[in-house]
């Protein structure tokens, strides 16, 4: 069985000889196009899942002066920690900033 496992190794190396595979923890991450059963997954066909999912349930925290309001929404689109997304709040669509995963921020 190990004999196997070296050759199809090799044969892997030998199919796809310019996409390093990625040898990190490939956990955070999500397909760009179609992978097919035996190709590797690489920086060509992957990128990382953003913080924040379209249509997930966020938290969001509204800052005014002395004032903390924490509430929840919906969000509009896929974001990263730092980047502005559209939001769902009560009906209204307003522009948070994402600070952690799950949670917006609006001042």
């Amino acid at each position: 069985m190990q004999i196997w496992t070296s050759l199809n190794t090799l044969s892997y190396l030998f199919y796809y000889p310019f996409y390093s595979p990625l040898v990190k923890d490939v956990k955070n991450l999500v397909a760009t196009k179609i992978i097919s059963k035996n190709e590797p997954i690489t920086k060509n066909n992957s990128k990382p899942a953003p913080d924040i999912f379209k249509n997930q349930n966020v938290e969001v925290i509204i800052n005014s002066n002395a004032i903390e309001i924490i509430s929840s929404a919906i969000a509009l689109e896929n974001g990263n920690i730092g980047e502005f997304i559209k939001i769902k709040l009560n009906g209204k669509i307003l522009n948070a900033k994402v600070i952690k995963k799950g949670v917006v921020e609006i001042e």
